[in-house]
């Protein structure tokens, strides 16, 4: 019969059916063996008593400590990035040996802002435990405050080990600059004002889209963008960069457009052009 005397864990026969505790079972002398299953970590006391028909008895203790497997766990992502942008996060999870019984689970907290996260556009909510597979993990989190980002993330084993990563993150609002110019800015009825535009971003991000919109004030007219004529207050994508517009007029006199470019965070931005548009200058010539 055997005891665990430190430890929780289950002997199994040759079979691999398991012994009950304190169990009496026949064996021949000779060299037999069994399997021990630990069901904790830490130190492990299993004591043997053999008894013959006699009732002499003899005993042993087995002593040994149960460790975890080494794991691999690993995070990556930007270093800084703009509000409201999604952003992928990498996460590792490798074990030196691939173990079927071994079964992990995920949580993080976040300080220092506030963020989304979610995982094949499930929502993975801060502070709950959420199984993850060996391999690669691929979240995604969308802040929504500028801030210093610090996001800690535990990895928890079925044996209960638990292994800590942190990320830092820093988040910005994003800094764009507007301009519009007119290139002339009196103009005749008949023709079209040039406007050079320009737009400008300190970051880099294709996530980031931008809207333009005008307004007219005084006497009317209409802007055209690539040939295509667009109405006042109807909004249109544009780029960064620098391009040109143009302003057909319809009325005489004094036009101020008011431009407003909104970008895909919701911040904005404003400028103004003027124009005077007049009639083509023309002298009559009359014989007598």
């Amino acid at each position: 019969r055997y005891d665990v005397l430190k430890g929780t864990g289950a002997i199994l026969d040759r079979a691999d059916n398991y012994v009950d505790i304190s169990e009496d079972i026949a064996i021949e002398p000779g060299e037999f063996y069994y399997n021990y299953v630990p069901s904790t970590l830490g130190e492990h006391s299993i004591k043997f008593e053999v008894k013959d028909n006699h009732g002499v008895t003899r005993e042993a203790v087995v002593d040994f400590v149960v460790e975890d497997l080494d794991v691999d766990f690993s995070l990556s992502t930007v270093s800084d990035g703009i509000v409201n942008n999604p952003y992928d996060l990498n996460i590792g999870v490798n074990e030196g040996a691939l173990i079927d019984d071994i079964e992990y689970e995920l949580s993080y907290v976040v300080y220092g802002g506030n963020l989304d996260m979610e995982y094949r556009g499930q929502e993975v909510l801060s502070g709950e435990f959420y199984p993850i597979d060996q391999g690669v993990t691929k979240y995604q989190f969308i802040p929504s405050s500028p801030g210093n980002y610090t996001i800690v993330f535990t990895l928890k084993d079925s044996n209960g080990q638990t292994v800590k990563k942190t990320v830092n993150v820093i988040i910005r609002n994003n800094e764009f600059r507007f301009t519009a110019t007119a290139i002339n800015e009196e103009i005749i009825l008949s023709e079209v004002g040039k406007i050079n535009y320009s737009l400008t971003s300190n970051y880099n991000d294709d996530e980031v889209e931008y809207f333009m919109s005008y307004e007219v004030q005084g006497s009317q007219g209409k802007i055209i963008k690539d040939n295509l004529d667009i109405n006042p207050g109807v909004t249109f994508e544009v780029e960064t960069g620098n391009y040109n517009l143009e302003f057909d007029p319809s009325e005489l006199g004094s036009s101020i457009i008011t431009f407003k470019v909104d970008d895909s965070n919701g911040n904005s931005r404003t400028d103004n052009v003027a124009f005077n548009v007049v009639n083509k200058d023309f002298t009559l010539l009359t014989e007598t």
